[in-house]
């Protein structure tokens, strides 16, 4: 089991992965691409440690054994990652899976999957499939990009990179804010200068493709390098983005590039300062249900069960309905009554659902649902003993 005493940076992790793989995959001439869903929360409870011990043998595994010149792994969770969920790790079309190389894979890797909670199988297409259940980072850091500036929507993009999977993944991101791409070599553009945003690389550039670019760039469109180029002297990037690349460095980009100061720190900064106000309402030492001020209104007690008794199914309810509006009333009225029972814990309950909607991060509150139905039962039980 993963040790849920820690939290780690999913995005680090895959980052710290990708260096110490890379001399390796140099050496056998083969590419890791990373593609992860934004479903994936950035912040997950437990010790990196292992998950990076296991996944750092398993791609010397592959490096060593594959003839493959790129090998994808994919990230993806459930869309509602409620509180703990399988993240699923894929290794799709990998060619040195046969039955006896898949035996010794698993053998190799038996006693850190074991650590980890997890599962590895190979289905018939050849897709090495891995889950591995992880719980959110304490009320969750749900992924959820949002643009802050008008001056940052509706983009056109131009992807031309050698890979084509690097593309496709990169393209991927980049939907996500609904922008224009398209996935083409910049010789066999006759406008370059029409894209906001140029994705390119070294490979296979041509003195053509600088003239284009440099002549797009003097005309207002943003040239961005994956990795270090050779080319710095004949045409200067706006921006440089290192491999892996993550959903989390696309949104960055976009930031920098059109946003403003105030929103790239908004972008960097927001859902952190927000797990941070959560985490610091849930530090507070309350009680259930503070006696001295039930004593003094036991009548009102009573009239909050009659009132708000089964509020956890209403609750529910209007969440999954996803009526904010009604949700922010009944919080209001819940907290009226439940300060005048002494109610603490769901007085900082409420408080927390009040800050995700106050913050906008709509889809965290998913999480709450089970918390308040809890805290009504233990409130419910207090009272009536």
């Amino acid at each position: 089991m993963l040790d849920e005493n820690n939290t780690f940076n999913i995005n680090d992790l895959l980052k710290t992965l990708f260096i110490q793989v890379e001399e390796q995959a140099k050496k056998n001439h083969t590419e890791l691409i990373i593609q992860m869903d934004s479903s994936i929360p950035k912040l997950l409870r437990g010790d990196e440690k292992p998950l990076l011990q296991f996944f750092t043998k398993l791609f010397e595994f592959v490096f060593t054994n594959s003839n493959s010149s790129e090998i994808m792994l994919t990230l993806h969770a459930p869309d509602d990652f409620v509180y703990q969920e399988e993240v699923i790790f894929e290794i799709p079309h990998i060619d040195l899976l046969n039955d006896q190389s898949c035996i010794l894979l698993k053998a190799i890797l038996k006693n850190d999957l074991e650590a980890l909670n997890g599962k590895i199988e190979k289905d018939s297409d050849n897709t090495l499939h891995i889950r591995i259940p992880f719980t959110l980072h304490e009320l969750g850091f749900r992924r959820h990009y949002r643009l802050t500036d008008k001056s940052m929507l509706d983009k056109k993009v131009l992807i031309a990179l050698k890979s084509k999977k690097l593309a496709e993944t990169i393209k991927k991101y980049f939907q996500y804010f609904n922008y224009d791409i398209n996935i083409d070599s910049i010789d066999q553009q006759s406008s370059v200068q029409t894209y906001n945003i140029v994705i390119t690389e070294d490979e296979n550039l041509t003195e053509t493709s600088i003239q284009k670019l440099n002549h797009a760039k003097t005309l207002g469109s943003h040239i961005v390098w994956i990795g270090a180029s050779a080319y710095k002297n004949k045409i200067e990037a706006n921006d440089i983005i290192q491999k892996p690349i993550t959903q989390e460095d696309i949104y960055l980009l976009i930031g920098k590039l059109f946003g403003s100061t105030e929103s790239i720190t908004k972008l960097e900064n927001e859902p952190e300062n927000l797990t941070e106000a959560l985490d610091k309402v849930k530090r507070k030492k309350n009680k259930v249900l503070n006696e001295d001020i039930l004593k003094e209104n036991r009548d009102k007690a009573i009239e909050f069960l009659k009132k708000f008794g089964d509020s956890d199914i209403r609750f529910k309810e209007l969440l999954k309905e996803k009526n904010i509006k009604a949700v922010k009333h009944c919080c209001n009225e819940v907290e009226t009554y439940a300060k005048n029972i002494g109610a603490e814990n769901l007085l900082n309950l409420v408080e927390m659902v009040k800050l995700v909607l106050q913050s906008g991060e709509d889809d965290m509150l998913a999480i709450f649902p089970n918390k308040y139905h809890k805290e009504l039962k233990r409130l419910k039980a207090s009272i009536l003993k």
